[in-house]
């Protein structure tokens, strides 16, 4: 079983964006850090159904294939 690319790419970008909320947070930029997250984790996750919807994913190569 492997992780798909995006999968890894998806959780990336929601990891960074709760750090990013943690800076700005601890900089006093903003105070309600898991209201920003929240907001900027459903954007992500919208756009992540999208793009899965848009792009097509690629067959597996067929076992004992050449390839």
């Amino acid at each position: 079983m492997s992780i798909s690319r995006r999968w890894l790419s998806f959780w990336g970008s929601a990891l960074l964006l709760l750090a990013l909320c943690f800076l700005l947070r601890a900089m006093g930029v903003i105070s309600d850090i898991l209201g920003y997250f929240w907001a900027g984790f459903l954007i992500l996750a919208g756009i992540g159904l999208l793009l899965s919807a848009l792009v097509p994913s690629q067959p597996a190569p067929e076992r004992g294939s050449s390839r």
